[in-house]
């Protein structure tokens, strides 16, 4: 489990995106590639680029526990996890408003 810093604008990651899966990116997904989570995106969120830093890390998905489920550090392995199917666990909750920031 790591700590994940709110995203910038001063909400919290709950608020960004309530009890669902997230992919935390340090630079956007390419254009041909739609992540199947909510995407939190790092450029107004010094922590986020550190805890990114620390796991040596280009993309985090992140649990809706808030575990991590998978990291990348490469551009292949970034698209991998952008697609994998990891849905929130609570029956008929989706995530709200596909992504936050990519």
């Amino acid at each position: 489990m790591i700590a994940i810093p709110a995203p910038g604008g001063g909400q919290s990651l709950d608020d960004a995106i309530g009890f669902n899966p997230a992919l935390t990116l340090r630079w956007k997904l390419p254009g041909r590639v739609a992540a199947t989570v909510p995407v939190v995106g790092v450029e107004d969120s010094p922590g986020l680029v550190a805890a990114l830093a620390e796991l040596d890390a280009t993309a985090v998905l992140v649990r809706p526990d808030r575990y991590i489920a998978a990291s990348a550090r490469s551009e292949v392995e970034k698209v991998a996890i952008a697609v994998l199917a990891l849905p929130s666990p609570v029956p008929g909750h989706a995530p709200a408003g596909g992504t936050h920031a990519g």
